[in-house]
């Protein structure tokens, strides 16, 4: 009797230990905690998940306690599943360890998600549905819903999800401030490429009233398809026109055969020899047509299957013509080529992390948005070859690139460009995030690199027709020195190369001569240098010569750096002698140094190598330009800054020697240094005299004691009073480091290299802002 009591008390300490295991099992893992505002933080991990096959739970039958369901822990970044008619229960739980309640955001980053609810089951036995209130957001956060939690809970929740199309999401909890920083940001990156196809779209539109051909209305086709996906992928016609997620999904949809026809029909107009190829082009886009009208009727998985088999097929179909076949547009034929590559690998990198083979979410998002931009480039360049000349016969080898045709390819070019630049222009004037406003920085310089490859091509026009003649306009030298300099400061930063201009008195304030000429020559002559220069500085030196007859511009630059590739970059300098000959003038990959060379050769201008290691370099460059007669001695009359007392920062020897020189010019009395420490000691010093300075220029970055630093000492000292004016100079982006350096105390940012025009200006604007407190 004894051992059958102890047999049962065993096992009932079994079962109860099982059932705890599989209560255990059945709930989510732990809180999650929310940190300090803003955040971002990814859950899909904390989630555990349950699956009704058939639909038939209710929120009430999920959380009785009487009926135990077995969650499985997520444990992965992206939920995924693929084509069911089954219902997901997700269920987490959040905590706030504030003693002040949180606002947060619960997103879902798939808008594909036909049905989405949430629950409050913090109470299992009323559990509250909870509303999406107000809150609308794109792909990136679709599914938004605003959580109150109160401070020192924890609440837990449970998500139901019901779609037939393939789920594939990430679960995030985020601050309503990062909310809204990603809307605008998907918004602005919408902008820009919705901006670049409508320009795509204009020029196919006039290509194709120009000269009729069936590859233009295909470009026309394939930008309005993609004008019609990238804002239903995003989900712009459901969030900003109301469109439900039916019509939203089968927008998208439709438009993705609608660029599949596009491409089948711009493969189609490049005049196949073979009947096979051209009844196989028709054929799947008969399919093609098929599948867009069929979208409207057909459910949303059966035709998202369709669509995906039949886009596998095209490729596949379209990669063996365009390898194997022969048209009657073979460099078209090579064009369509690569935009075909790119839709394949495209869709094998989404196949295989669709599969699960690679872990390519995030990528995923991009390459949605990167291949139609490639497959549009792809059709622009297809179509421009086409337009060189009719075919009739003539094999493609035998087509020649006249200067026409280069200039009306610069000057086509300069259509998209401008649309770039208006664009840029429209977005600085919206309010962005520092992050927003680098990358449409970034995209204003690639537009200046643009227009100088524009200039490029006209300019080799009008050397192979022999009408090259230059401009003799009055221009300031300064200005289109720092100008160009600072074009190239993002790349030198990222290089860790300092960039120095330096100017000497002998240079006359304006030249006459060809300015638009004179940049594409120093834009070369800067971009080759830096492409093969790693860490170290790069000086500019301009002075201006006279002996004799000869007068003119003499622009040294120097590179104490470390060079790669030292050999070709020699050669490639050694082309730009005007009495070099060689083969390698035919060579594509230097046309535009054939274009800086004869540049060179019509302003009479030469480039001296004078050394080349790898530890540095040095060339001149002479330039004879005469002084513009009429100029004004405004900048040197100018006294204002006279008798004003500066004190320099900066670690870099050549910059500080520039700076100060820059200054005495203008009757400053300039000190320097490049310690922070001995800085704070200087001006000690100078307070102690009676004679502090008015002005403290400061390098951002510096070893030791950063700008930032040096400025909180400098305020926390009190020996140093009246203190002086801040004014920092910075290699990065303004946007970037404005909130820290304006809460540090610095009175004014200037980015480098610092031209003489915007370094007066704002030591005027310091010295006109001291004034006032000190009469009072």
């Amino acid at each position: 009797m004894t051992v059958r009591r102890q047999f049962l008390s065993v096992t009932l300490l079994l079962v109860t230990f099982l059932l705890s295991v599989l209560a255990s099992a059945s709930h989510a893992s732990g809180p999650v905690i929310l940190p300090s505002d803003p955040f971002n933080m990814p859950i899909t991990e904390a989630v555990s998940v349950f699956e009704d096959p058939n639909s038939e739970l209710s929120v009430t039958d999920v959380v009785r306690n009487d009926v135990p369901l077995r969650f499985s822990p997520s444990h992965t970044r992206f939920l995924k599943r693929g084509l069911t008619d089954a219902t997901l229960w997700l269920r987490f739980s959040l905590r706030n360890p504030d003693n002040q309640p949180r606002q947060v955001v619960l997103t879902l980053s798939n808008a594909h998600i036909d049905e989405v609810s949430l629950y409050d089951i913090t109470d299992l036995e009323r559990p509250q549905l909870q509303t999406q209130y107000d809150l609308l957001g794109t792909f990136p956060q679709a599914h938004p819903f605003q959580l109150h939690i109160p401070g020192k809970e924890i609440r837990s929740y449970l998500i139901r999800i019901r779609t037939d199309a393939l789920l594939t999401t990430s679960i995030e909890v985020k601050s309503l401030s990062h909310f809204v920083d990603t809307e605008q940001r998907v918004n602005v990156v919408t902008g820009i490429a919705v901006g670049w196809i409508i320009g795509a779209l204009l020029y196919f539109l006039w290509s194709a009233q120009r000269r009729s051909n069936l590859l233009a209305r295909a470009g026309i086709l394939y930008a309005i398809s993609v004008l019609i996906f990238i804002p239903a992928w995003v989900g712009i016609f459901r969030v900003y026109w109301g469109y439900s997620q039916d019509v939203n999904g089968n927008l998208e949809t439709f438009s993705i055969a609608l660029s599949a026809i596009a491409q089948m029909l711009a493969v189609y107009s490049l005049r196949w020899h073979s009947r096979l190829i051209r009844v196989g082009l028709i054929s799947l886009i008969a399919i093609q047509v098929g599948i867009a009208v069929g979208e409207f009727w057909l459910p949303s998985g059966v035709i998202e299957l369709i669509i995906s088999a039949t886009i596998v097929l095209n490729e596949i179909f379209l990669l063996s013509v365009l390898w194997f076949g022969r048209s009657q547009q073979q460099n078209a034929q090579q064009f369509l080529l690569i935009g075909a590559i790119s839709v394949a690998c495209g869709l094998v990198l989404t196949v295989l992390n669709t599969v699960n083979l690679l872990s390519l979410d995030n990528l995923n998002d991009l390459i949605v948005v990167a291949l139609p931009m490639l497959v549009i480039i792809s059709l622009l360049l297809a179509d421009i070859s086409i337009r060189r000349r009719p075919v009739n016969g003539v094999q493609s080898g035998d087509v020649r690139m006249s200067p026409a045709l280069l200039s009306q390819i610069s000057h086509e070019l300069r259509t998209p460009i401008n649309g770039i630049i208006g664009m840029y222009e429209l977005l600085s004037d919206t309010p962005l995030s520092s992050g927003q406003r680098d990358y449409i920085e970034t995209m204003r310089l690639a537009s200046r690199d643009m227009l100088i490859l524009a200039d490029e091509l006209s300019d080799l026009a009008k050397i192979r027709q022999q009408q090259m003649t230059l401009e003799e306009k009055p221009f300031t030298l300064a200005n289109l020195l720092n100008k160009t300099m600072a074009h190239f400061q993002q790349e030198a930063i990222r290089k860790q190369v300092e960039l120095v201009v330096d100017i000497s008195d002998s240079v006359p304030h304006r030249l006459l001569g060809d300015r638009s000429r004179l940049q594409v020559l120093l834009h070369n002559l800067f971009a080759r240098t830096l492409a093969y220069t790693e860490g170290g500085e790069l000086t500019l030196s301009a002075s201006y010569y006279r002996g004799g007859q000869a007068q003119g511009l003499r622009l040294q630059i120097q590179l104490a750096g470390t060079i790669v590739k030292q050999d070709e970059l020699k050669m490639l300098f050694r082309l730009l002698q005007p009495e070099h000959q060689n083969t390698d003038d035919n060579n594509p990959r230097y046309w535009n140094l054939l274009v800086v060379r004869a540049l060179l050769r019509q302003m009479n201008a030469s480039l001296d190598v004078e050394s080349m290691t790898n530890q540095g370099a040095s060339l001149t460059l002479f330039l004879p330009v005469q002084p513009d007669p009429d100029q004004t001695a405004d900048d040197v009359s100018d006294t204002t800054l006279n008798g004003m007392r500066v004190l320099i920062v900066d670690d870099n020897a050549s910059l500080r020697s520039v700076l100060e020189k820059q200054l005495r010019r203008w009757g400053i009395r300039a000190d320097s240094t490049y310690s922070g420490k001995e800085a704070l000691a200087m001006m000690r010093n100078q307070c102690s005299l009676q004679e502090p300075y008015d002005v403290i220029i400061i390098d951002h970055d510096m070893p030791v004691m950063s700008g930032l630093q040096l400025t909180e000492k400098l305020y926390a000292d009190d020996e140093i009073s009246p203190r002086p004016s801040t004014l920092m100079l910075t290699g990065m982006s303004i946007s970037s480091v404005d909130g820290e350096a304006r809460s540090a105390g610095i009175s004014c940012i200037i980015p480098k290299p610092a031209s003489g025009k915007r370094l007066r200006e704002a030591l005027a604007d310091l010295q006109q802002q001291k004034r006032p407190s000190q009469s009072y």
